[in-house]
């Protein structure tokens, strides 16, 4: 009987496995370039998935601001519009707010203007803001 010597990882000890403290080849699973490659496509993809949540928040916080920034010099030129039409009547009977209102409208908003004693000026008796 006639032993015959083999070469660690000979495609004949396929059916064998890995030797134990010998790496794969570069590019067979479970190598270290393969494993490294693996990890740096990781950390790569999860570094632009965080970069765009950050980038998709931080725009959302600059529409809102812009969007606050818009409603808030709305409301002043309706208040500015209804001062207006306080000082031109005289007080609050017969003052003219449809300038006022269509401030508000271009807006996107619904006009009302009540006096200090919290009673609707505008729009009139039977008109009652509510939803559009």
């Amino acid at each position: 009987m006639t032993a015959k010597l083999r070469h660690p990882g000979d495609p004949a000890d396929a059916a064998t496995g890995p030797v134990p403290g010998r790496e794969p080849a570069a590019g067979q699973p479970g190598s270290l370039g393969g494993r490294l490659l693996v990890a740096f496509v990781a950390v790569a993809l999860l570094s632009v998935a965080l970069l765009t949540s950050a980038a998709l928040v931080g725009t959302d916080q600059g529409l809102a601001s812009a969007q606050r920034a818009e409603r808030e010099r709305a409301a002043a030129g309706a208040a500015a519009a209804v001062a207006t039409a306080y000082v031109a009547a005289g007080g609050w009977a017969g003052a003219d707010f449809a300038p006022a209102e269509a401030v508000a409208v271009a807006a996107g908003a619904q006009l009302s203007v009540r006096d200090t004693t919290d009673t609707m000026t505008w729009p009139g008796r039977g008109q009652r803001a509510g939803l559009g």
